[in-house]
């Protein structure tokens, strides 16, 4: 509201008559006192409108009940203002961009605003199945509308267990090495992702030996090194019989990645290569076999000793109808072991003796599968 005061006569007249004017309001009536005061203020009130459209987020009607600790938080602003779910927020009229964060990245869609009316937008949400088995690099899983794997790191677990609201539209879910898959979410849908789930992908299925006699061969290395491609790598523990599902997204499938295992106490200079499997839905399993050297029993004329010694294994592998020795994959003490894949494999041992000093024992050994 405008107030506009006048003090004399002459001034009141002029500019009212000029207000008057300007508005096209035609001739008026003015009156005063008769000392040239004016008896009463002149209040105008200019008229105007506004008339927002009114937008409302809401939540998929399976988690609107739900507990806030299950659900990860994904704040959604529009026009730079923060939307609650189920409250009306005032918003300009026409097609409004909405921005709905979490972790490191960032999803958008649009409404169609209308004046004097209400535009409800209903998320979509994903929710994890926990897997049965260990999935390499689950605990990084980076997701985008866009299909560009923006990334979350560090996330965990904790991430993994939430509903996680999304804009409805196409996503890309990324995860391990070269994992994934691609959905689709529809509003008000809460949609199912288990990582176990090999229909549209391929994978490695890699199980640690059912027992293990004596102790890894390795003293500083007591986890599973696979790399893809010697591009990147992942670090597993296996505790023995446990297994770990390395996964190949659809849309990796041409570009020839090599995965590569090393168990604890191979060298770095060796690998063992793993095959993905030909086709989607397929699973490649290497169950893999244990190699436990004890000391070496040393027939005396006392009797038997337990000599305490070293051991290298080879690797066999037949070349033009020759069975050869491949890379050395290690060098340990007696009493120790290796995790190894099935095949056939030599053993050099040497040990100390007081008749010739040094001597050496060598054996070929068959390892079956484990399990």
């Amino acid at each position: 509201m405008i107030r506009i005061q006048f003090r004399t006569r002459a001034a009141w007249r002029l500019s009212v008559a000029a207000l008057v004017s300007s508005l096209g309001l035609g001739a008026c009536a003015m009156e005063s006192d008769d000392e040239g005061e004016l008896e009463d203020e002149v209040v105008i009130t200019p008229p105007g409108d506004d008339h927002p459209g009114f937008l409302v987020v809401q939540l998929p009607q399976e988690l609107r009940n739900a507990a806030p600790a299950t659900i990860d938080g994904f704040p959604v602003t529009v026009w730079g203002q923060w939307a609650t779910y189920g409250v009306p927020l005032a918003v300009p009229v026409g097609l409004a961009a909405l921005e709905g964060r979490w972790g490191n990245g960032s999803s958008y869609t649009t409404a169609e605003i209308v004046r004097d009316q209400t535009t409800t937008v209903t998320f979509a949400a994903m929710k994890f199945a926990a897997p049965t088995e260990a999935v390499g690099g689950i605990n990084s899983l980076p997701f985008s509308s866009q299909g560009d794997g923006l990334g979350v790191g560090g996330a965990g677990v904790e991430y993994a267990t939430k509903a996680q609201p999304r804009f409805a539209g196409p996503y890309r879910l990324v995860w391990g090495f070269h994992d994934g898959v691609d959905l689709q979410l529809t509003a008000n849908q809460v949609k199912q992702v288990n990582f176990g789930d090999l229909t549209n992908r391929r994978a490695i299925r890699i199980v640690a030996p059912p027992v293990r006699e004596f102790p890894d061969c390795s003293s500083n290395r007591d986890y599973y090194w696979v790399t893809a491609s010697n591009v990147s790598s992942r670090r597993q523990k296996l505790a023995a019989g446990q297994s770990v599902l390395i996964g190949e997204a659809a849309w990796k499938r041409d570009q020839g990645i090599v995965y590569t295992l090393w168990t604890p106490g191979m060298f770095e200079s060796t690998a063992l290569r793993l095959d993905m499997p030909a086709q989607l839905g397929q699973v490649a399993e290497y169950r893999l076999g244990r190699l436990d050297i004890d000391d070496v029993a040393v027939q005396t004329s006392g009797g038997i000793q337990k000599v305490r010694g070293s051991y290298r294994i080879y690797q066999l592998k037949m070349v033009n109808g020759q069975e050869v020795e491949g890379e050395n994959l290690n060098v340990c003490s007696t009493h120790t072991g290796l995790d190894v894949l099935p095949g056939r494999y030599r053993i050099y041992v040497t040990y100390q003796t007081i008749e010739a000093g040094q001597k050496t024992t060598v054996m070929n050994v068959d390892v079956p599968p484990g399990g």
